[in-house]
């Protein structure tokens, strides 16, 4: 039988959701999760998720959040408001959603992590960085 761990952490009046592991503390302006493969969600406000080791799904959903990859093949979807997101390495999914967000496929400074990483666009004008070999949807505003 596997082991679920969920837990449900109340800031303010905004919740995070947090399951296949325990998340860790909150530190430096980021709530962070395992070194297992995790599944983070976001508030209707502004979050900051960034997820650590494993294949991460990660989901920011309403407010403008800062979303951040672990290393491995994670999922990252920005959902409403302007959001930040960095896939990290590994090769990665990303998805932004309504409104003007700004997606770096690749390592946190850098867009080439040598892994093909797939990059979606939703409404709004989305600034996407990535590499050569990034597979980017059509809609997407694309700086190389």
């Amino acid at each position: 039988m596997k082991q679920v761990a969920l837990l449900v952490a109340l800031v303010a009046t905004a919740a995070l959701l947090f399951v296949g592991g325990t998340a860790s503390a909150y530190t430096k302006g980021c709530e962070r999760g395992t070194v297992g493969s995790d599944r983070m969600f976001g508030s209707f406000r502004a979050d900051a998720l960034c997820g650590e080791r494993g294949d991460d799904r990660i989901v920011g959903r309403g407010g403008n959040d800062k979303l951040v990859g672990g290393s491995d093949d994670d999922r990252i979807i920005g959902d409403n408001g302007a959001d930040t997101i960095k896939g990290g390495p590994g090769r990665d999914v990303v998805k932004s959603g309504d409104g003007d967000d700004t997606v770096r496929a690749g390592l946190f400074n850098r867009e080439n992590d040598g892994a093909r990483d797939f990059v979606y666009c939703g409404p709004g004008v989305d600034t996407v960085y990535v590499a050569g070999s990034d597979v980017v949807d059509a809609s997407c505003e694309i700086r190389r």
